[in-house]
C-alpha cells in the first residue's frame, strides 16, 4: 500500500509518499504539479463540488491513481483511548501513541509523526497505516501496522 500524504504550507504544497521523503511540489496548471527532484508529476481530479476528490501521480508513462482517503481532522472518537505504549517483539520497535494539541501523534525512538485519522480506528502516518484493535471490553489493546515493506505488523498495548 502506498499513501501519498499532501500538506500545504502557506502558499506551497508539498507530497510524501510511502517510505519517501517530503518534497515540495510546483504547479503547471491548476490542478497539475510536478517535482523538482524527480520526474514525477501528480494531477488533481475534483469532484462536483470543485474538491479534490482523487490524484494520479504520474511518471515514465504510467498513470498511478489514487482516492483522497481523509484530511488531517479529528476523528470522532476521543483520541485519548489510543494512547499508550505498544510494543512488538517480532520486530523489536516500541511507539509511543500520545495526544498533543486535539492531535494523535506516534514517537518511535527520535521520529515523532502526526497520525491523520482515516476513520474509526484507522489512522495514517507518512508512508504507513495504523489500524488499531479492541478487546471484548471495547478497549483498544493493540494495532497493526502495515506500509510499503510490512504488513500487519502487529504491535501489543503495554
Amino acid at each position: 500500500m502506498v499513501l501519498i500524504t499532501i500538506t500545504r504550507e502557506q502558499d506551497r504544497l508539498f507530497a510524501q509518499a510511502t517510505h519517501e521523503g517530503r518534497y515540495e511540489i510546483f504547479p503547471l496548471a491548476r490542478d497539475k504539479f510536478f517535482y523538482k527532484v524527480a520526474n514525477l508529476k501528480i494531477s488533481f481530479r475534483r469532484n462536483d463540488a470543485g474538491r479534490a476528490a482523487s490524484l494520479a501521480l504520474h511518471q515514465n508513462g504510467r498513470e498511478m491513481p489514487a482516492m483522497r482517503v481523509a484530511e488531517t481532522a479529528q476523528t470522532a472518537v476521543p483520541l485519548a483511548q489510543f494512547t499508550g505504549e505498544y510494543r512488538s517483539e517480532d520486530v523489536g520497535a516500541t511507539y509511543l501513541i500520545y495526544e498533543e494539541n486535539e492531535t494523535l501523534r506516534a514517537k518511535i525512538g527520535y521520529e515523532d509523526t502526526e497520525l491523520s485519522a482515516l476513520g474509526g480506528d484507522a489512522f495514517a502516518a507518512p508512508g504507513a497505516m495504523l489500524k488499531f484493535e479492541r478487546d471484548l471490553d471495547g478497549k483498544v489493546s493493540k494495532f497493526f501496522l502495515s506500509g510499503q515493506r510490512a504488513t500487519r505488523v502487529e504491535f501489543p498495548k503495554l
